[in-house]
Formats: structure tokens, sequence, C-alpha cells
């Protein structure tokens, strides 16, 4: 098998396919924008995005896994600025938040990647079908108020 030599004309078209990817990555432009960015169509566009997604990673077919990769590219940019920001700011306060959001970052990474263990969940409850008319008037008050019966009277139980 004979590889096919690298012309001009793919280098250009390599470096297209850079530029739409890095664009996409930042986050700041529509798939139009791009496009005209990079002198294509908005197809061509999406095309080009692909291809390099999938020959950065290896003939990935999945279009989530090429979302994942290009949503985790635009954390490592946001995570970069965030700590460049950390590394300049004088104010506690501004350290604070951005310590805050570099945490929100990271977490959102490992949402995104799955690297948290599920969470445990218990919930404990008791049905009964058993209403008593004091349980009905209580329910009802915590949801519309005060609640009066037909009649006018606040009593629980039947007037005599």
């Amino acid at each position: 098998m004979t590889e096919k030599k690298q012309t001009a004309d793919d280098h250009r078209i390599y470096l297209r396919r850079a530029k739409a990817l890095e664009l996409r990555v930042k986050g700041k432009m529509t798939m139009r924008e791009i496009a005209q960015a990079t002198g294509v169509s908005v197809c061509t566009a999406h095309k080009d995005i692909h291809w390099m997604i999938d020959h950065e990673t290896g003939d990935l077919d999945s279009h989530i896994r090429a979302e994942r990769k290009v949503e985790n590219q635009r954390l490592d940019e946001w995570l970069k600025k965030t700590l460049s920001s950390l590394e300049t700011a004088r104010e506690v306060d501004d350290q604070v938040k951005l310590l805050q959001t570099a945490l929100k970052i990271s977490e959102r990474r490992a949402k995104l990647l799955g690297l948290d263990a599920p969470i445990k969940t218990e919930v404990e409850a008791v049905v009964s079908n058993e209403a008593t008319p004091a349980a009905a008037r209580s329910l009802m008050e915590h949801f519309f108020g005060k609640v009066t019966p037909p009649g006018g009277s606040d009593s629980d139980g039947p007037a005599n």
C-alpha cells in the first residue's frame, strides 16, 4: 500500500479544519460564523470540525463522543483563563470567586467524563390509605392556606 503524498492543498485544508475546530472550542461563534471565517459552507464547516475530532482521537463515530471532546477542550480553555486571572487577582474576594469558578469547571468536567461515582439516595415514605378529616384539612391548609368547610364551621367533627 502506498502512502498519499501531502500536497499544499492538503495542508491548506488541514489548516482550515484546525481553525474551524479552534473556533468551535472557543464557543463564541455560530456554525454559520465559523463557516464564513473559514471561507466554506456551513455543511463543510461541520464536516471539517468532525473530521478534526475523528482524526485527532482515532476513528470515533459517535457524535456524543465528538461533542464531549469539544466541550472538554472548551473547559480546558476556561480553566486556563481562570487560573491565569487567579495569579493576578489581588483582592481576596476576587480570588475566592475565581477558585469557585475553577471548582465549577472541574465539577462540570467530572460530570462530562463520568468521573464521579453515582450518588446513592435513599427515600423513605409512609403510605397509608387512611385519611382523617383533620389530616385532609392539614394538607389542604399547607398548600392553600386556611380552609373553612361549607357551613362555616372550623371544628373537626360534626356540629351538635
